[in-house]
């Protein structure tokens, strides 16, 4: 299929660029996961270069969620990649194998093979500390964007577990995801400047101290014939038939902006992403307008902030001052709010609700 990810330009591109971070974003089942799942294991059979694994909870590295991730789908063919040695990936204490499976007197019967790689979580990675991953230089990051809430200091938490598979070994970490949220820790975390205006199809490189971090943003593939196609539609199409950005549709004004009056403004920052905040009043009715902010923010502006600013004016988080804005918070958790564009509302939730949940 015309711009599906394949196993082969991921090598290429690894050899290309000899980076430490990997991240593979785009559009579902464009055949990401695929590649580099192929990729890992033909390294892993063939050289003994053992892969790691990882998704965000331990809830979604159930046993019959590892071996279905693995089962060979278009794209990604156990016996194919093993030369017809073996048909099927299976998970053993946490262990990753390839193996052989018959029906044997009625019963189901594993020709177990060689070890390729580990499997775990990042909300176990604190138990993970004390063992041993030998000849792991390769982590897989599945879904790492998400446009839940991500975890307390996520981004430390998977820095940890890299030093903990890798020890004082080189490898690659490939963090896979679909375009679901800007919103996210490591974007901000990897410095991702130019990841709102980067064209598909294309890869940007960025280099922090003596790390390389390569984005592929994959190119949409052709949906128009696929029985899928006829499964989704409004705003949320747009991300999964053509990988854009998420925008979900959001409340706007009922009347004209110019029939308010302003009785408040502050700005929002988070993740490096600015939003006015304008408490509107019309016939003694209340709500919050969200819009984009644009220009610098003004000296005493009241702020809400993720990164400590020195200002009686400026709380981390939506922590009142005072009884007028104690009120007005309460409209938020109301959810009277509305806002200018889908873009800005789907961005200022999502923004919002990891402020709330404390994420630093």
């Amino acid at each position: 299929m015309s711009n599906f990810v394949n196993p082969k330009q991921v090598e290429k591109y690894i050899k290309k660029y000899d980076m430490q971070y990997f991240i593979l974003l785009g559009m579902r089942s464009n055949g990401k996961s695929c590649a580099v799942r192929n990729y890992a294991l033909k390294r892993a059979y063939y050289f003994g270069e053992m892969f790691f694994y990882l998704r965000r909870y331990s809830l979604d590295m159930r046993k019959f969620m590892i071996e279905s991730y693995f089962e060979s789908v278009t794209g990604f063919d156990v016996s194919e990649i093993t030369n017809g040695d073996f048909t099927k990936i299976k998970v053993k204490e946490n262990k990753i194998f390839v193996c052989n499976e018959t029906i044997k007197n009625g019963k189901k019967v594993i020709d177990w093979g060689q070890q390729v790689g580990y499997c775990g979580s990042l909300s176990d990675s604190e138990h993970l500390k004390s063992l041993n991953f030998p000849n792991c230089n390769k982590i897989i990051f599945e879904e790492f964007v998400t446009d839940k809430v991500y975890m307390t200091n996520e981004t430390n938490l998977l820095f940890n577990l890299v030093s903990t598979v890798f020890r004082n070994n080189a490898g690659v970490v490939f963090l896979i995801g679909n375009t679901i949220s800007e919103i996210n820790p490591y974007f901000r975390e990897f410095e991702l400047t130019k990841i709102e205006s980067q064209k598909a199809n294309s890869i940007d490189i960025y280099e922090n101290d003596n790390t390389k971090i390569a984005v592929w943003l994959t190119a949409p593939i052709d949906t128009s014939n696929l029985a899928s196609n006829k499964m989704s539609f409004g705003e949320k199409a747009r991300m999964i038939k053509n990988g854009d950005w998420d925008r979900s549709k959001k409340r706007h004004l009922e009347r004209d902006y110019k029939e308010y009056n302003v009785l408040y403004t502050m700005v929002f920052v988070f993740n490096n992403k600015s939003f006015l905040m304008e408490l509107l009043e019309y016939k003694d009715k209340h709500i919050w307008y969200i819009s984009r902010k644009t220009s610098e923010v003004q000296k005493d502006t009241r702020l809400i902030s993720d990164s400590f600013v020195e200002s009686d004016i400026c709380t981390i988080g939506f922590i009142p001052l005072n009884q007028n804005e104690n009120r007005a918070f309460n409209l938020l958790k109301q959810g009277k709010i509305a806002y200018s564009d889908n873009l800005t509302g789907t961005q200022f939730i999502q923004c919002y609700e990891q402020m709330e949940k404390g994420i630093r």
